[in-house]
């Protein structure tokens, strides 16, 4: 197990609401998976005698979706008619 501390950036659902930084939170990795995130001095108390590193000055940024959206990729009903829509994000593979 490790526990990686420092500032960590939240993604919310909706990528045009911004987002939320939270420092001095840690996260619990297992075996390559994430286990816990939270407050770094609980999971330190929670988690005593495990590998710690200290992210010092670095952000821990979200990896998992890409979060950017480029305007024609957005449902037609939201985009104005004389921009083309690009359809290919909402098509399921065959």
């Amino acid at each position: 197990m490790t526990l990686f501390v420092g500032a960590f950036l939240d993604t919310p659902a909706d990528p045009f609401d911004g987002g939320r930084l939270r420092r001095g939170d840690a996260l619990l990795v297992v075996d390559g998976v994430i286990r816990a995130r939270g407050d770094a001095a609980v999971l330190r108390r929670d988690h005593p005698g495990e590998d710690v590193v200290e992210l010092g000055s670095g952000l821990g940024l979200p990896g998992f979706v890409d979060t950017h959206v480029h305007f024609p990729q957005r449902p037609p009903h939201l985009a104005p008619s004389r921009i083309a829509f690009q359809p290919w994000p909402w098509r399921r593979p065959a």
